[in-house]
């Protein structure tokens, strides 16, 4: 892949040096500059999705080895550091791996006045897209919304870890020059400086509860449900704020944003300037001074809102190529988007993450339930407790940087609503 990552850092500098003089000297681009920005920017996509197929098809094939075996054996011999024997609950959701669950199945048949305390550790999987058995297409693959591939969780772009520790150490890069050279026979070899910082971060819990009447808690389709629809994303979705922008103070996590070296905010100029001029920037000053290819760019719907309706000045074009009826484009500059509410609007977070970042977390989200809370046995309640222990680790700063200013849409839907909904 290091040709095209590099064939595309040369198209994506073409264009941001044409951007540049269309900015800085207040003029339209010649006929020739034109031809040129428009090779580029064509090339740059074309790079991009080569890019983002390859890395696809890596994820699925790592992804779905272990279904290749009805025998519950991965059909790769077994290697050094890979297990030869499937995971049970690989592909389940968590709502499905906890009515799965042995401790599950024996707690729903027990007595309920000698219930007690059930505990389940399920792990943060992403499950495959498939129908569950009984519904409209049993077992059929199903194919999501074009919306869906933006719509992703920012905890699912950084590497992923574990610890069975309270805090991990980290290394974090601060300054790097590389001095490799060719040299002769016998001669000194050269040493780059490599200089870093080293310290501590303790994991952050984030928990919650939901409470649910017996009869949901029995009913294991429901409940599954129930824990994948609420539970689930009432954690995911602080653990996307917290590693996006943590504080860092006790209890929170010092999300990405917030880590200290970082490149500079960069804020969008006055028009003529756009929101994806702006983008390219901070992917070029990545690109640059963090020596680090983008993976993503996370931004809020309405910052994605007005990125997709940009218009050119007079002909009313959307500059994003396409119309209001064909497929939104899923990346810009060949880099993916994600949406996420946890952004600020007007603003974006462009970073390696993959490379260059990781969310460690200490055994997966843990479940507990209970019916001898307060009142909850005499009402007939379980309380279902969900909670997970993780920390995002920045070892580049420099591969992360936010753009602030950007354009808001026009219009913006108000919270008022029509006289027959009320």
């Amino acid at each position: 892949m290091s040709t095209l990552h590099e064939d595309l850092r040369s198209a994506l500098t073409e264009i941001r040096n044409l951007g540049r003089v269309r900015v800085e000297d207040n003029r339209d681009l010649t006929t020739e500059e034109q031809t040129r920005f428009t090779n580029a920017e064509t090339k740059a996509k074309e790079l991009g999705g080569r890019l983002q197929a390859q890395k696809e098809a890596i994820d699925f094939a790592e992804r779905y080895t272990g279904y290749l075996s009805e025998s519950g054996v991965a059909l790769e011999p077994a290697g050094k550091g890979r297990s030869s024997v499937v995971d049970p609950f690989a592909g389940m959701s968590l709502g499905e791996q906890f009515v799965s669950a042995p401790e599950y199945k024996s707690w729903r048949g027990a007595n309920p006045a000698t219930r007690g305390r059930l505990r389940i550790d399920s792990e943060f999987k992403a499950p495959p897209t498939v129908a569950p058995a009984g519904g409209i297409l049993p077992g059929a693959i199903v194919q999501p919304s074009p919306l869906e591939s933006l719509w992703r969780r920012v905890a699912s772009l950084p590497a992923q870890g574990r610890t069975d520790a309270g805090a991990v150490p980290v290394i974090t890069e601060t300054t790097f020059v590389n001095a490799a050279d060719a040299v002769a026979a016998g001669a000194p070899k050269p040493e780059s400086e490599w200089q870093f910082t080293q310290g501590t971060l303790p994991l952050s819990k984030i928990a919650t509860i939901l409470r649910v009447p017996d009869e949901v808690f029995e009913d294991e389709p429901l409940l599954r449900s129930y824990i994948d629809s609420r539970l689930m994303t009432a954690i995911a979705d602080k653990l996307d704020a917290e590693v996006l922008d943590g504080t860092g103070v006790a209890p929170h996590m010092l999300g990405i944003m917030r880590t200290p070296g970082i490149n500079a905010d960069y804020a969008k100029p006055a028009a003529p300037a756009t929101n994806a001029d702006a983008l390219l920037t901070m992917i070029i000053t990545i690109m640059e001074q963090g020596k680090a290819l983008p993976d993503g760019i996370v931004l809020s719907p309405a910052s994605w809102g007005a990125l997709m309706s940009e218009k050119a000045t007079g002909s009313g074009v959307f500059l994003n190529g396409g119309t209001t009826i064909q497929t939104p484009p899923m990346s810009i500059w060949g880099i993916p988007l994600v949406l996420s509410p946890a952004k600020a609007a007007q603003t974006a977070l462009v970073g390696a993450f993959a490379a260059h970042s990781m969310l460690i977390s200490k055994g997966g989200i843990r479940i507990d339930s209970t019916n001898s809370h307060g009142t909850d046995f005499a009402s007939n309640i379980t309380a279902l407790r969900a909670e997970v222990r993780a920390v995002v680790v920045v070892t580049r700063p420099k591969a992360f940087g936010e753009v602030t200013a950007l354009t808001a849409p026009a219009v913006l839907a108000t919270n008022g609503g029509s006289d027959r909904k009320k």
